[in-house]
Order: C-alpha cells, then structure tokens, then sequence
C-alpha cells in the first residue's frame, strides 16, 4: 500500500507551500468565490477509489492576492480628501432624521 506523506517543501520565510481552505483567513464561500473568479490558484486532491477530496490552495498565489489588495487600498486611501462642509455632506447623504423630545426625554 502507498502512504502519502505531505511533502516539507516551504517557501521562504518558512511557510508551506500548500494550504487547506480552513487554514485561510476568510469564509469558506469567499475562498471559493476567490477560486471561481482566478485569484487563487487550487488543486484538488482525491484518491483513487476515495468519495473525498481535499481542495488545497497554493500560498504563492495567497500572497500575491493580499499584495494586490492592500497596493489597491493604499491607493484609495491616497485618493481620499478631507470631508466635504456639512452642507454638501447633507446633500449626498441626506437629511438625519428628526428626533421628537419625547424620545430624547426618554
């Protein structure tokens, strides 16, 4: 009988080159969306004869996606201003909404 062993192949900086869907810091479901749309790279692994498969997810392409996140938010932050005067804040966002003193008193 073949015993598979997980290989110790590590990228630098110590961490394994392969990584359960449950070891990512995200839901299942986005995991898989994440897949779906080609922003991480996954095989899945099934034994011949087996019913059950383990979907791993390749760390290289993890860092690649949370580099790529976090340029894109660097820029957005860049690009923010200061807020605008309250008046204009009102208009795009609206009116709050009127409190009755019964409510305040309360």
């Amino acid at each position: 009988m073949l015993e598979l062993k997980p290989s110790p192949k590590l990228l630098r900086g110590g961490k394994t080159r392969w990584l359960r869907v449950n070891d990512l810091p995200f839901s299942r479901g986005h995991v898989y969306r994440l897949i779906s749309e080609d922003l991480l790279f996954s095989v899945e692994l099934k034994l011949p004869g087996s019913s059950r498969s383990v979907r791993l997810i390749d760390a290289e392409s993890l860092d690649k996606y949370l580099l790529k996140l976090g340029h894109a938010q660097q820029q957005a932050a860049a690009k923010r201003t200061e807020l605008p005067p309250r008046r204009e804040l009102r208009r795009l966002v609206g009116k709050p909404p009127a409190v009755r003193k019964e409510e305040v008193n309360a």
